[in-house]
């Protein structure tokens, strides 16, 4: 018996960093096994207040300004529409780098020379482009199911028959959905405005138009409430009159 103690302690001294390094090692995966460490368990649960984005659509009235990046198979153009409730100023390589003004359902183009308005009778697409129209988004946002992405950005999907619904109601249409699909919206927002949407609308071109052009459309909304061309209006009071 002595001698085997002896033999026991000889090996615990000439091991004993081994055995407390397994010993150790035991330790760690006894917690890790038992310890609470999933990540889902831990995993902050983020929520996107559908009452709080339709209230920030709501809050955008008839006095805004709008930046459209359109991209139509690959092919940017731009649009800078702005509206103080009387007037809206349309210009961008869309417009062929023209300034458009439109008055009282009248179109106008100014030339950049001499500043002169002159009236256009052939009204181009980009006046009645439906796809940035703030009405119909402001109609269909409230159809949104919201995916928190980071604290300014949401992803709001909705059903494509949704869109073309309110779509057909708004523009006294009667656009049938087929196979219905899921679209979604990136909506850039802060908590006191919308501050962008980028929207595929590609499945809704193809309705509404009638091709299958690849439709992508960036909309930042800014100067909400703080347009004012009085100044425009006076200038050009005889020939707007």
């Amino acid at each position: 018996m002595l001698k085997d103690a002896k033999k026991i302690k000889k090996f615990y001294k000439e091991n004993k960093k081994l055995i407390y390094f397994g010993l150790f090692f035991i330790i760690i995966i006894f917690v890790l096994l038992v310890s609470p460490n999933d990540s889902n368990n831990n995993k902050i649960k983020h929520y996107v207040s559908k009452d709080n984005m339709v209230e920030l659509f709501n809050k955008i009235n008839n006095n805004y300004s709008l930046t459209i990046e359109e991209n139509i198979n690959g092919d940017l153009k731009t649009l800078e529409y702005s509206n103080d409730s009387k007037i809206i100023l349309y210009e961008g390589s869309k417009t062929d780098n023209n300034g458009y003004l439109l008055y009282n359902n009248n179109l106008y183009l100014l030339n950049s020379d001499n500043a002169k308005l002159t009236k256009v009778k052939n009204i181009p697409s980009f006046v009645n482009d439906r796809l940035y129209d703030l009405n119909l988004l402001k109609k269909v946002i409230p159809y949104c199911e919201f995916d928190y992405i980071n604290e300014v950005k949401a992803n709001c999907k909705m059903n494509l028959s949704s869109y073309i619904n309110e779509y057909n109601q708004l523009y006294n249409e009667n656009i049938s959905v087929e196979e219905d699909k899921e679209i979604i919206f990136e909506i850039i927002h802060y908590s006191y405005r919308i501050g962008k949407i980028n929207v595929d609308y590609t499945p809704i071109n193809k309705l509404i138009n009638n091709n299958d052009d690849n439709v992508f459309y960036g909309i930042k909304i800014y100067n909400i409430d703080s347009n004012d061309f009085s100044e425009i209006l006076e200038h050009y009071k005889d020939i707007l009159k």
